[in-house]
C-alpha cells in the first residue's frame, strides 16, 4: 500500500504471478478487494464466528488421505467400466467405425511422441534460439546530438 499521496490519494501495488488468473480473472479479484468510490459501500456487517476445529494427528490425516485416495479410485474405475461398455457396445454395432477411430488414435499419439527435427510452421523454419548478437560501433561524431534540457 502507498500512502501519503497527493491529495489524500493512497495506491495499492500488487505483484502477481500471470499463473495466478486470467486478465479478466484478475480485474474481477481487484474489484472484490478495491472500491471504486472514495465512499465505501454498504457496511457488510460483523464477519461470522469461526467454526470449532482441530488439528488432525499423524494417524487421522493418514486415514483422511486413504479414504480421498479410495474414494478417487472408485471413480476412476467406475468411469472406466462405463467407456469400456460404452466402446464394447461401439464395436458390436460398428465394428469398422471402431477400428478406423482406433488406427486415427493410434496415428495422432505417434505424430505427437514423434521427435521433432524441424519446425514444422513454414514461418518458424529457419529460426534458431542460438542466435547472435553483432554489436554495432560508430564513431561518436555520427552519434545522434541530444538537445539540452534548455532546449537549445
Amino acid at each position: 500500500m502507498i500512502e501519503d499521496m497527493t491529495q489524500g490519494r493512497a495506491a495499492l501495488l500488487m505483484n502477481l504471478h500471470h499463473s495466478l488468473s486470467d486478465g479478466v480473472g484478475l480485474v474481477r479479484m481487484t474489484e472484490a478487494m478495491v472500491e471504486r468510490k472514495r465512499e465505501p459501500g454498504r457496511d457488510p456487517g460483523p464477519l461470522p464466528p469461526l467454526a470449532e476445529t482441530a488439528p488432525m494427528t499423524h494417524g487421522e490425516r493418514f486415514v483422511d488421505a486413504l479414504g480421498h485416495e479410495w474414494r478417487r479410485q472408485l471413480g476412476r474405475m467406475q468411469r472406466s467400466v462405463r467407456v469400456a461398455r460404452v466402446n464394447l457396445l461401439g464395436l458390436v454395432r460398428d465394428p469398422g467405425a471402431v477400428v478406423r477411430e482406433t488406427a486415427e488414435s493410434a496415428a495422432s499419439i505417434g505424430r505427437m511422441l514423434r521427435p521433432v527435427s524441424e519446425p514444422l510452421s513454414p514461418i518458424m523454419r529457419g529460426r534458431s534460439a542460438c542466435g547472435s548478437i553483432r554489436p554495432t560501433c560508430r564513431p561518436r561524431s555520427s552519434a545522434p546530438r541530444r538537445s539540452s534540457p534548455t532546449g537549445s
